[in-house]
Formats: structure tokens, C-alpha cells, sequence
């Protein structure tokens, strides 16, 4: 039978199944003991159409499986935002992350999908009035939320193309502007929060994480994944970290020119030679996909070719 010829779902089928999926997105109650599912809120009707046992209700086998659809949503924004969830804690993240769950219920097939838009929606969360996450300051919540955000980006980054300019190409690259892949990220940090996801791993639990002291500057760190398949983690040098970005936003020569521009100038008269090695570096760790467009001149230059 044809997908066209298929049999329409019975009324009552569809209404139970509707009905089955409220309860199962009944939302839990939260605290600092943790979720725990509401039984009471449940359909009457439905828990009254359910044969229970002696040893466990109706309600009870309505809340097995109200537990499970919650515990496995937490549990894949957990290791989504695994630094977040221990900064907060497990009990006051879940609190979050139901939340967010029900402003924007998963829809598609892939649990993953399930935390996109929770970075955005947390920035929007943590700036109302009364809200509650813990010791952590705001600042601090929403940056451990981006370290998050740019790690499960790298691990989901689709394979790109590598561009490496022909010998031909180096000359007119001056007046191009790079294509950057998804591959990588420049991420800044005013806590050392990279570090601190690094060794999660290391530090189980699901109690809040002490927040470590406020770094004295900003640290810089390039964050991408190799071509041998792993995720590279390193420390930038400021001029490096501004220099990656001022690329995905200009034209290679401008690009320079802002740089220079805004270079300390204690360390300007270093700064060519390591251009050239952070371009190198670029090249080599495949941040480019390809050049947007045709090196077009510069307005001077069309106006004297047009004198």
C-alpha cells in the first residue's frame, strides 16, 4: 500500500496517543533534591483506563515512563553543556533545562537536536528578574554555556574541503577574503572555564563545581579539530586570537591593516614574522575552505585605471 493509500489513524488511537504524550511531558518538580515526577497532575480518565497492579499503580506505570522521557532529555543536555550542568549543579540545571524543553519541545529524530537553542534561551533566562543559579555569576553561566556551545559545534562540524592556495594564488590573496570552515573556534575566557571542562572528566558528580577565580586578562584559546580526526585545544597569543577573527571578517589586507593598527607597540616590531607563521599555521590546520568570490581591487585602484 502506497504512503497516499494508507489507512487514516482511528479517532480514539489518536487521542490516546495524544493524550499518553501529556503525560509523559508532565513536568517534573524541581529543587535541591532533585526532579521528581508530579503523579497528580496525570489524566484522571487515562490512569483510570489503566490496569494497575498490586505492586505498582496505574499512576506509578504512568510515572515510569513520564520519568523516562525527562530523565533522557536532561541527560542529553548534560553532556551537551556538561561544564554548565556541573557549574550549576545537576538539580538547578535540570531546572533550566525543563524549562527550555517545554518553551521548545524536541521535534526531530536526533536527541542531540534536543539542546539547540539553549545557549540563547539560558542568556535570555539568566537576565529575568529572580532567577536562581546559584553562586554562579551571570557573566560566568553564560560563558561556560559558550565553551559548551563551541566543543559540541567542533564534535558535530560536518567534513569540509581544505583550501591550500597554489603558488600562483599567494599574491592576489592580499586582496581576498578567506572562507573560514567550520572547523574551528576562537573562543575568549575571563574564568578559566576551558581548562576546567577539560578535566570534568576527571571530577564526577552531579554537585555544583566551585567556580575557579576570575583570571586576571582575558585568555585566548583555538579551539578545532585535526585531520587526524581529534580535537586540538591550545592557548593563543592575543594578536593571534584577533588576527583569526579580523580574517572572517575582511579582506586578508585590511585585515593586517586593522591589526597593525591596533598592535601594543611593544610587540609591533615582532609582528610581521609572526603573521607569517599564523598564517602558515592557518593554512596548515585547514581554517579555510576557500576564497569568497574573485580578489576584486580596491576603489583607488578602479579609479585610476578609469583616469
Amino acid at each position: 500500500m502506497s504512503r497516499a493509500q494508507k489507512a487514516p489513524v482511528p479517532a480514539w488511537l489518536s487521542d490516546l496517543q495524544s493524550r499518553f504524550g501529556a503525560v509523559l511531558r508532565t513536568p517534573f518538580a524541581g529543587g535541591a533534591e532533585g526532579a521528581r515526577e508530579r503523579s497528580g497532575r496525570y489524566d484522571r480518565e487515562l490512569v483510570a483506563e489503566i490496569t494497575g497492579s498490586p505492586s505498582l499503580p496505574a499512576a506509578g506505570q504512568l510515572a515510569v515512563y513520564n520519568r523516562q522521557y525527562w530523565f533522557r532529555l536532561f541527560r542529553a543536555l548534560q553532556n551537551e553543556y556538561a561544564l554548565t550542568a556541573r557549574l550549576l549543579g545537576y538539580p538547578t540545571f535540570n531546572d533550566h533545562a525543563q524549562r527550555f524543553l517545554l518553551a521548545r519541545p524536541p521535534r526531530g529524530h536526533d536527541i542531540h537536536d534536543a539542546a539547540d537553542g539553549f545557549r540563547e534561551f539560558l542568556g535570555a533566562a539568566a537576565s529575568e528578574e529572580g532567577h536562581h543559579h546559584g553562586p554562579v555569576p551571570r557573566a560566568a553561566l553564560l560563558e561556560a554555556a559558550t565553551v559548551d556551545l563551541a566543543f559540541q559545534r567542533l564534535l558535530y562540524a560536518p567534513s569540509e574541503p581544505v583550501y591550500r592556495p597554489a603558488v600562483g594564488e599567494v599574491g592576489r590573496l592580499a586582496a581576498a577574503r578567506l572562507r573560514p570552515s567550520s572547523r574551528w573556534t576562537v573562543l575568549d575566557e575571563h574564568w578559566p572555564l576551558v581548562e576546567l571542562k577539560r578535566v570534568l572528566a576527571e571530577t564526577p558528580g552531579e554537585d555544583p563545581l566551585p567556580l575557579p577565580p576570575r583570571l586576571p586578562a582575558v585568555r585566548s584559546w583555538l579551539v578545532c579539530n585535526t585531520a587526524a580526526g581529534a580535537m586540538m585545544v591550545a592557548p593563543l597569543p592575543e594578536q593571534a586570537a584577533k588576527l583569526f577573527r579580523l580574517l572572517t571578517r575582511h579582506r586578508v589586507e585590511d585585515a593586517l591593516e586593522r591589526l597593525e593598527r591596533d598592535c601594543p607597540a611593544a610587540v609591533r616590531a615582532q609582528l610581521p614574522e609572526s603573521v607569517q607563521r599564523w598564517l602558515a599555521q592557518s593554512v596548515d590546520l585547514g581554517f579555510w575552505s576557500g576564497v569568497q568570490g574573485p580578489p576584486q581591487p580596491d576603489r583607488k585602484d578602479k579609479d585610476t585605471a578609469n583616469a
